[in-house]
Order: C-alpha cells, then structure tokens, then sequence
C-alpha cells in the first residue's frame, strides 16, 4: 500500500526525530491523551512493553470503544511474535478482553466488532462468530469475504440481495464474491446490475 511504501522510506534516524518531538510534545502538555496514543504507536516496534503499558493507562484513564480496540490490536500484533509462552497467552487474553470491551463501549463501532471476530477466528474460536455477529448480516458477509469463506459469502449476499436488490454494497460484495470463486459471468452480470443502478441514479 501506498502508506507501507512511505514508512518503508523513513530512515531511522527521521523515525528518531519524530519520537524525540513527540516527546518534547508530551512534556510540554503531559495531559494530552491523544499526543500518548501516537507515541505508544511509534515506539510499538522499539519498545513495545512500554508502548502497550502507555495503551493500558490511556484505556483506564479514558475509556473509550477507541482506545480499547487499539489496546486490542497492540496486543495481538504483539502475540503472533511473541515467543514465551505464558507472556503469549497473556497478550491473547488482553486482547480479546480488549475488543469485548470495545464492542461494550461503542456496540454500533463497526471496526471494534470486526476485530474482534477475526480474533475469534485466529484463536480457534470461529464457531463464536455467528453467534457474536447474530442478524448483523453486513458485518457476517465481510468477514466470510475477508477470510476467503466465499460459500457462506455468498449465502449470506444472497439473503441481503434478495430482500434488496438495488443495495449497491451488497451488489459490490457480490462482484467480490464472484471475483474469488472465478466465476466471470456472474461478475460481468453484477457490475451490470450496479452500472444500471448508477445509470439510474443519473438521470433522475
């Protein structure tokens, strides 16, 4: 991506001047919860106890659906490279009780609820994520699609397309979809659908 090409070009020592800014930064005002939160991420790679220390304060002293998914996701980064096993499990169960905590926080936060049913998934636990998802039909066909289940993709797509054949995401899940299993006709017919619907759109 276009973001990992510009981190891929900063040299260390610019990655250090921007560290030794933002610490100048968080000196200057110690109450700004949001300078820590960019310094917790600058030093993940560096120093990451500190870094997932700054993230655990940060959640304790404001507790929101935000904080605790970035907390969630630092944890987890931090699992798959970890090598001691204890400290491994421990960072798995930060978390998951991290994204629960978001999804409690902020239960309409759609990237809180998407987090944490791919760490269902990369835990062992997919069978919990039907569950934990329920009616959210949307979320339930993005994270098929995410992780390649393009059968239940499509069951769940077709559900939705059915009911509302003109939902233009839907459409484009579809085209997706079709894209993954191959299938070159069915992606010529959605995009059809859905340039007819823009046409629509145009001329009203």
């Amino acid at each position: 991506s276009r973001n990992a090409k510009l981190a891929s070009k900063v040299t260390p020592q610019q990655q250090a001047e921007a560290q030794r800014a933002i610490e100048l930064a968080m000196f200057l005002n110690p109450s700004d919860w949001q300078l820590q939160s960019v310094y917790a991420e600058t030093i993940s790679d560096t120093n990451p106890d500190k870094a997932l220390k700054i993230r655990q304060n940060l959640l304790k002293s404001h507790p929101t659906g935000t904080n605790a998914l970035m907390l969630g996701n630092m944890a987890l980064r931090m699992a798959q490279s970890e090598r001691d096993a204890a400290k491994k499990t421990g960072l798995i169960q930060l978390a998951g009780s991290s994204f629960e905590q978001a999804v409690a926080i902020e239960p309409d936060n759609e990237m809180a609820k998407q987090s944490y049913a791919d760490y269902l998934r990369v835990t062992g636990k997919s069978e919990q994520v039907t569950d934990f998802l329920g009616d959210d039909k949307d979320l339930l066909w993005k994270y098929y699609l995410r992780n390649s289940q393009f059968d239940q993709a499509l069951e769940t797509l077709n559900e939705l397309f059915d009911k509302n054949p003109k939902d233009t995401t839907v459409l484009r899940g579809l085209v997706l979809t079709m894209e993954g299993v191959g299938d070159r006709e069915q992606v010529k017919h959605y995009l059809e659908l859905l340039s007819e619907l823009d046409n629509d759109k145009d001329s009203q």
